[in-house]
This record gives structure tokens, sequence and C-alpha cells, in this order.
């Protein structure tokens, strides 16, 4: 058997060059073989170079997608993909030296067309003061328990630094659309959490497994507040297009669904509680929960406060397919 790991990347060398490193570590599962695509999505820095310099120590593909998008760079890597399973990490993470072997061993196990593990935060330091487990989402943090599982609850998607698929699976569910998914800086709209909820809806075996475990290396830009108040404002005027795929049956007002309205009073009266002392962490989740809500709801001003139309490509459920 032939397992794919792909890597997408923008402008973050160093970041590659430590992820590559510890990929150089990682256990093969017995009877497989393993490639590793990085695919260079519009970078300007020496992506190329540090790709380069472990040829001799990784079986690296080096691929270049020039479309920027992490999604288009994404369905590069399934196109190109030799093995039968695609396994996803990112260029800013920390492998487990089990974790290729820990990810195989579930699918064999539970005929799987999707497997994930947790992801940790590693910090610059300390983590910073207004942090709590509610924010764990934030950083790409995921944690399920201690025991191996099939997915069953919609809330436990998978993120895009940790998990694997067969290719049968991406193949069949389309690829990653391409409307969502980082644009550089710009952007943020999951489209992991997008293949998840497709995956789910298609009644796909999704397993999740504690041991295969990567860390997520957190850059000093990311512990500040003002990066997940400009991530949060980008967002959702991507998601405003998207509500009424997510929210078809719930009745709408003012262009946004109705209990939209009544969750921000109670993020309200949260953010108003949360200024007693030692409440600075429950603060500043209410106040992204508003900013939020404040987004969209412009975006709804701005589209006459209508509902959102279904967009012309969410009815064939993805974008930017993936040809076999």
């Amino acid at each position: 058997m032939l397992i794919t790991v792909a890597i997408c990347t923008w402008n973050r060398a160093e970041n590659l060059r430590r992820t590559l490193e510890e990929l150089t570590r990682i256990a093969v599962p017995g009877l497989c073989d393993w490639e590793l695509l990085v695919v260079n999505n519009c970078c300007t820095d020496h992506t190329d170079d540090v790709a380069d310099s472990f040829r001799s120590r990784l079986p690296i593909r080096l691929l270049h997608e020039t479309t920027p998008g992490l999604s288009y760079a994404r369905n590069l890597a399934v196109r190109e993909a030799a093995g039968s399973h695609i396994v996803w990490t990112d260029d800013d993470v920390l492998v487990d030296p089990n974790w290729l072997c820990a990810l195989m061993a579930e699918f064999e196990r539970h005929n799987a067309a999707w497997v994930f593990g947790p992801s940790e935060p590693e910090w610059p330091g300390a983590p910073p003061s207004w942090y709590s487990k509610r924010f764990l989402g934030y950083f790409a943090g995921l944690d399920y328990g201690p025991e191996t599982h099939v997915i069953t609850d919609w809330h436990e998607p998978f993120f895009g630094l940790n998990f694997a698929g067969t290719r049968e699976a991406h193949v069949a569910l389309g690829g990653f659309r391409t409307e969502f998914g980082l644009r550089g800086i710009d952007g943020g709209v999951g489209e992991d959490v997008d293949m998840f909820q497709r995956a789910f809806r298609a009644g796909m075996t999704i397993v999740y497994t504690p041991h295969a475990c990567v860390r997520h290396v957190i850059p000093a830009a990311r512990v500040r507040k003002q990066f997940y108040r400009r991530r949060e404002w980008l967002a959702n005027r991507v998601v405003f297009q998207y509500l009424d795929e997510i929210f078809p049956t719930v009745p709408y007002l003012l262009g946004l669904p109705r209990f939209f309205y009544s969750q921000a009073a109670n993020d309200a009266v949260g953010y108003i509680r949360s200024t007693l002392p030692g409440r600075g962490s429950d603060r500043f989740h209410y106040e992204l929960q508003l900013l939020r809500f404040t987004k969209l709801l412009l975006e709804a001003a701005r589209h006459g406060f209508k509902r959102p139309a279904r967009h012309p490509k969410s009815q064939h459920g993805h974008a930017g397919t993936v040809r076999t």
C-alpha cells in the first residue's frame, strides 16, 4: 500500500523546515510505502529550497499551485496523490513518531473512509492570559477524549492539520470547496470542517483516535486578540453567503436565522457579566461572539436584509471538482 502525506504551504519556509525534520522520524506501517507532497501555493520565500534540502531524507514531491487559496492547493494534492490514502498535516505542525501508524491502523480496523486525531497547541512561551479551554478550537486544538470511537456527533469535526481519508472518499465528495479556505492572510472559513460535514451527511465512516497526535506551533502573532478579531470579521463575510446552506430549515428574520438574535442578546448579557474581576477569558469569548453577529448583521443590511440565496455551487455540494 502507498500512502500520500500532503502539506500545503504559503510563505512559512522555516516553519516548514521544522515540520519536515519531524517527519524524518515517523514510523511507516509494515508493508506500506509513502510519498510526501509539498504544495507551494504562491510562495515568495525560500520554500522550494527548504523542500529540496530534504530530498535525500524524505520521499518528497514538490508541487506548485499558482491559484492563491488553500483549497486549490489541497485539490492539486488530491489530483496528484499516488496513494490509496491521503494524510493531511500543515507546515506549522509537529507530528508524533507513531502518527502515521496510528491513523492507518484505524482505517484497517474500522474499514473507515476518514480517520483523524487530536492536536494540542505548542505555545511561544506561556499561553495568553485570556486563554481557556473554550478557545482550544481557535488554535486548531482538538481533543475528543482518550478512547478511539466512530463519530456519531455532528459537533466532533476534524481539522485540517491532522486528518486522513481514502483517495476514493476525497474524489466521491468532489474535493475541497474552493470558495472556502485561507487565501494568504484572508479568508478563513473552514474547507476542512466543510469536508467533514459533507462526509458525515454522506454516511461515511469517520473515526477519531487519540493515538495519532500532533502539536500545533503557535506563533507570537496568534496569541494577540487582534488576530482573532480580524479573523472573525473576514471569515463571517464569507459565512453570510452560505447561511441558507448551513441553516436551511430555520425561520429567518432580517436576513439572518431568527435564533441568532436571541443568541446575541444572551451574549450581550454574558459580556456585561464578564466585566466582573477574574472573567477576562469569558469577556473575550463574548466579544468575539458579538463581533461575529455584528458582521453578519452588516452583511444582511448590505443585501437588503434578505435571506441569502443558496450559493449555486452549494447545490452540488462542492466546488473545485477533483477528477479521477
